[in-house]
């Protein structure tokens, strides 16, 4: 047996358990294939949900069972145990929101009093779409490419100059009356695949999520611990 199919047996026995301690099932043998069928039908975790990732695991089972004879009919490839192993990594070890957010100390973040024309030399500097405003260790609101769009049309006049502020423009709690966007607070200890739901909109009269902040309990008056961006997401490959 090679190392390829070695690799493979100790992550298929490692996910094994993970899988039968999730699926709950009590009574009898419990194997792979029986936790990962009320795994899938019960979506969890969620990414179980989908048909083609419940259909590659399925033929896992297929190969543990011919490499368990060692009758050498067949090896693994690097591609399929490269897939199995990251899979595998996300059932047993699931992402959580902090493990894939920008933390806060890395953030560009604006205040109130900040000057104007600082924070937007600092976002083209920087291509950021979205910077949060901190008062008091929380988000009070979120400075975007839109808010001198939606400020005009508020007011039907817009007046920049060295003196502005960012309060001049953004008002608290505004990321709750964005025109064409919405920011959302989720708890730290959330797992990130749940993410996925509120990216996608259910109609198109819905406002996209821009943002998605972290807070310790997903509250909007909690400190604010880091942010997400739909870059953030792609990058952790959640969908």
């Amino acid at each position: 047996m090679n190392q390829l199919s070695d690799r493979f047996l100790t992550i298929f026995k490692e996910l094994e358990g993970k899988l039968v301690s999730i699926s709950n099932l009590k009574g009898g043998y419990i194997g792979y294939s029986r936790a990962l069928d009320e795994c899938h039908k019960r979506k969890n975790p969620p990414i179980l949900g989908d048909n083609d990732i419940y259909n590659f695991l399925r033929s896992a089972s297929d190969l543990r069972n011919i490499l368990s004879h060692e009758n050498d009919v067949c090896l693994p490839t690097e591609k399929f145990v490269d897939r199995f192993a990251e899979l595998a990594e996300e059932i047993i070890h699931p992402l959580t929101v902090m493990d894939i957010c920008t933390k806060k100390e890395n953030l560009i973040i604006a205040r109130p009093d900040s000057k104007l024309i600082s924070i937007v030399d600092r976002m083209v500097d920087k291509h950021l779409s979205h910077v949060p405003v901190i008062d008091k260790g929380a988000v009070v609101g979120v400075f975007s490419q839109s808010t001198f769009y939606q400020y005009f049309q508020s007011n039907r006049s817009l007046k920049v100059d060295s003196e502005s502020t960012i309060s001049d423009f953004v008002k608290e709690t505004d990321y709750l009356a964005h025109i064409d966007e919405i920011f959302i607070f989720v708890p730290k200890h959330l797992r990130a695949y749940n993410l996925m739901k509120y990216l996608y909109k259910k109609n198109p009269k819905e406002k996209k999520v821009s943002a998605i902040f972290v807070t310790e309990n997903g509250k909007p008056f909690e400190f604010l611990l880091g942010m997400i961006t739909q870059t953030d997401i792609l990058k952790a490959k959640l969908d």
